[in-house]
């Protein structure tokens, strides 16, 4: 299976972003997914200011989420860091990479991780 979000996605924007208690997330996340937990999470990291620089340049308007302040991306984006540094299943790509060279990334650590599961 693969998820565009999951639990991390949960965790960074609710506990990171919003300072809900950590252990009400955590059961909530456990509860909803029956503790199932993802091989791989590939996180594509970017400066949030770096991030609304390129919704500007591509005349897109702020969803909901984008529209909270700056120092909420900034929380969300260092609790996603802060998961990645305690869990070796974190890939951390560098989001200012060409796409092309993040999509290499990606395509090489999902063929790695299927190689493992054979």
């Amino acid at each position: 299976m693969i998820c565009e979000r999951y639990s991390d996605a949960t965790l960074a924007y609710q506990v990171g972003g919003r300072g809900l208690p950590i252990d009400h997330v955590l059961e909530a996340n456990t509860l909803a997914t029956g503790g199932l937990v993802p091989d791989l999470t590939i996180l594509i990291d970017l400066d949030p200011e770096d991030g609304f620089r390129r919704l500007t340049r591509q005349g897109r308007s702020r969803d909901r989420i984008e529209q909270e302040d700056l120092d909420f991306h900034r929380r969300v984006r260092d609790m996603y860091l802060m998961l990645a540094s305690e869990d070796s299943r974190f890939l951390v790509i560098d989001g200012s990479l060409p796409p092309g060279e993040q999509d290499g990334l990606i395509i090489t650590a999902v063929i790695d991780l299927l190689g493992r599961e054979t």
